[in-house]
């Protein structure tokens, strides 16, 4: 019973690429973490800088936001200006 289960799911499920199109899929994900961390790392200076300081809240919400859309605007810049770079490391080599 066991192997029928396998075989079945085998062909009702394909397996899962490795690359497309001849680039790595893993290295993809990985080297896209890039934007988040990015933004997390304005979300949380932020916060810091807020707390420590001990701002009022709508200065700390204003700081916050600022930080945080320039964070996203610096991440989307250094991947779209680092694209080609990212797709050459990414790119499988075949032999």
């Amino acid at each position: 019973m066991l192997r029928f289960k396998k075989d079945f799911f085998r062909r009702l499920i394909p397996p899962k690429p490795a690359d497309i199109q001849g680039y790595s899929l893993k290295k993809i994900m990985v080297l896209g973490l890039i934007l988040p961390a990015f933004v997390f790392l304005g979300l949380f200076s932020s916060i810091y800088v807020s707390l420590t300081f001990r701002l009022p809240l709508n200065i700390a919400c204003l700081i916050a936001f600022l930080w945080t859309f320039s964070g996203f605007a610096f991440g989307t810049f250094i991947l779209i200006r680092f694209s080609n770079r990212i797709l050459r490391y990414a790119e499988v080599k075949r032999k």
